[in-house]
Formats: structure tokens, sequence, C-alpha cells
């Protein structure tokens, strides 16, 4: 009867642990859009694919974060690229 409860109790462990990285996928998709995408989109990527190997549905945390971090690379290049033509301002990254 042990032998059962742990192994109950292990599948409840796994299954939210898969939820805290769906979590965190979630919230490193979202903030790529508007801060560091190179560097938010790939850990959100992360996360998915470990939620993923933990049993827990992956795949949209690593589709939004590929396309969240893509929107987010191009509102830093439209960014950069108003402020050097229509402000004159030289920025940090070229």
């Amino acid at each position: 009867m042990d032998h059962i409860s742990h192994d109950q109790n292990f599948d409840r462990t796994t299954h939210n642990h898969g939820r805290t990285y769906i979590t965190l996928g979630w919230i490193f998709a979202i903030t790529s859009i508007f801060l560091l995408p190179f560097v938010f989109g790939p850990l959100g990527i992360a996360m998915g694919l470990i939620a993923k190997s933990k049993g827990a549905q992956g795949k949209r945390v690593i589709t939004f974060s590929i396309v969240f971090a893509i929107i987010g690379l191009l509102l830093q290049a439209i960014t950069i690229t108003f402020f050097r033509t229509f402000l004159g301002v030289m920025t940090i990254i070229y």
C-alpha cells in the first residue's frame, strides 16, 4: 500500500514541477517581447523543453517563445532605427 502512495506522490510532484516550468516559460516568453529577446526567448524555449521532459504540455510555450522573441527583435530594430533616424540619438546596441 505504501508503494502505491509513493508512486502517486511522485506523479503529483512531477506534474507540479512541469507546471512550474510552464509558468516560467510563459514569463520568459512574454518578457522577451519587451526586454532582451535574444536572452529571454531561448530561456522560454528551454523551460518549455524541460516541462515537456517532465510530462507537461510544453509545445505552446516553445512556439510562443520563438514567436515572441522574433517580435521582440523586430520591435528592438524598429526602436533603434527610430532613435537613430528621427532623434539623432546614438544607441548602445549597433
